[in-house]
């Protein structure tokens, strides 16, 4: 049932296109949240049966959706600001590859810009031991490197474990939301 299924891992990013279907995905996310809360159980235990559910159902999609747009809009705020690109790649999936990370400009066949794209808010738990294992796989990928992130305490954080580690790596704050 999940969505995401029918998108590649990788795939070069055609930024209208992608939002067209991402609105296609929200209906189809928000359908099926809005048949969960049909008909809401009044007992406790079939309650959090039904919190369950969404869990299952919704959760993930949710943080998939959440991060496809964040990943449109910063390339469309890249796009601009690196002109020179002519190739956008991405990774829709969070499953970044080894080169590659959520989204690659290249020059001609060339990469020139890797950047991560989080939509995590607060760097508590295994959220800040994430930060650390991107940023360091980041790290090791090609041409100049970019940790976005949506709030200020992911951006202190991300900030501290790039210069502990020093790391060329750097950090941008972006709105929520897909333009």
């Amino acid at each position: 049932h999940r969505i995401y299924n029918k998108i590649m891992d990788n795939k070069e990013l055609d930024i209208a296109s992608e939002k067209e279907k991402l609105k296609i995905e929200l209906l189809e996310w928000f359908n099926t949240l809005n048949n969960h809360l049909k008909k809401i159980p009044k007992e406790l235990n079939e309650q959090l049966e039904l919190l369950s559910k969404i869990k299952i159902n919704n959760y993930e999609d949710m943080n998939q959706i959440q991060h496809k747009a964040a990943i449109i809009s910063v390339a469309e705020k890249f796009q601009i600001e690196f002109p020179e690109i002519n190739k956008w790649t991405w990774h829709p999936k969070q499953t970044s590859n080894k080169n590659e990370g959520d989204l690659t400009g290249y020059v001609n066949d060339k990469i020139v810009l890797n950047a991560e794209v989080t939509t995590s808010l607060k760097p508590i738990g295994t959220i800040d031991k994430r930060i650390y294992n991107t940023l360091k796989g980041l790290s090791k990928k090609e041409g100049e490197k970019y940790f976005i992130v949506q709030s200020d305490e992911m951006l202190n954080r991300a900030n501290t474990k790039i210069n502990k580690n020093k790391w060329d790596i750097k950090t941008k704050k972006f709105e929520k939301g897909c333009p």
